[in-house]
């Protein structure tokens, strides 16, 4: 595996144990785009494996490869959301090379769209913000327009007394 992460420029690790991956899992300071599961035996196996990953990175890509995979087992780990992927064995060098790169594509969609949720988040509070500092400035509006209209009509008035207008029919 090591061969061909390398030869795609990315960064692995590798696990023996389901106990070692599970504390690579947890140890690393970022999440894993990808994990890829070796399935050789016991489904209970893989199936804690997945539950422990899924919960320590849930937006990590999970994969497994089989020789012999029990097909209920493989509909139950998909269905439940636990692979994304399956990869019959002897795997092909190009099906898993293609499933590395959609399983990492996949994950930096994912930050691309966590990074747009917060911009969103941040944009809409600053707007939230503006809009309240617009109505407030309009309130204010509001009230000097208030204001001078009601001056205008005393200024009026006042006008009337001093200058009363003419009668026509004099």
């Amino acid at each position: 595996y090591t061969t061909l992460f390398r030869s795609m420029d990315i960064e692995c690790g590798c696990a023996f144990s389901i106990k070692s991956a599970v504390e690579k899992i947890k140890k690393i300071p970022y999440p894993f785009s990808m994990v890829i599961f070796d399935h050789s035996g016991d489904d209970n196996e893989a199936m804690l494996f997945f539950e422990q990953a899924m919960q320590l990175s849930p937006n990590t890509t999970r994969v497994m490869l089989s020789s012999a995979p029990d097909i209920n087992y493989l509909i139950n780990a998909v269905n439940m959301g636990m692979i994304q992927k399956f990869i019959l064995k002897p795997w092909e060098y190009e099906d898993l090379a293609k499933a590395v790169h959609s399983g990492t594509r996949l994950y930096e969609i994912f930050l691309e769209n966590q990074k747009l949720t917060q911009l969103a988040k941040k944009q809409n509070s600053s707007l939230f913000e503006l809009n309240c500092q617009l109505m407030e400035t309009a309130k204010a509006h509001n009230r000097t327009l208030r204001k001078l209209e009601h001056d205008i009509e005393e200024l009026k008035e006042q006008i009337a007394m001093i200058c009363p207008e003419p009668d026509i029919d004099e």
